[in-house]
């Protein structure tokens, strides 16, 4: 008879959410198996750890990268910072009613050189 051996194989990853703040994801397992078997055994575990790690990873990115909107139509409840503050619509109408986009004034040639453009006539000036 072989004799049985008991592996544990985990995974973790440390995710940098920005703002000083990280995320921390772990999955560990543990199986019962022949000694002849170990090896095979603990690369599936390894596996099934690491996957399961990246799919709460996805799950969590997912979640906390909507936008204000959409987090607004799922829960039906609008944002605490979505509420104005006194003025703040008038200035937001006033600043729509006046702003003109401007066009870029610079461009970029076939091999990475910045060229400045000519505003009145809409061409490259030479170096």
């Amino acid at each position: 008879m072989e004799k049985l051996v008991e592996i544990a194989r985990s995974f973790s990853y440390k995710y940098n959410a920005g703002n000083y703040q990280s995320q921390d994801f772990f999955c560990s397992q543990k199986a019962e198996c022949k000694e002849s078997e170990a090896e095979e055994v603990s690369q599936r575990l390894y596996h099934f750890c690491k996957q399961q790690v990246i799919k709460d990873l996805n799950a969590w990115i997912a979640e906390n990268n909507k936008t204000p909107e959409e987090k607004y139509i799922e829960s039906g409840q609008p944002p605490k910072h979505f509420e104005p503050k006194p003025g703040e619509i008038e200035k937001l109408k006033e600043f729509k009613a006046t702003y003109k986009e401007e066009p870029q004034y610079e461009a970029t040639d076939r091999v990475g050189g910045k060229k400045k453009i000519n505003k009145e006539e809409n061409t490259l000036i030479p170096k």
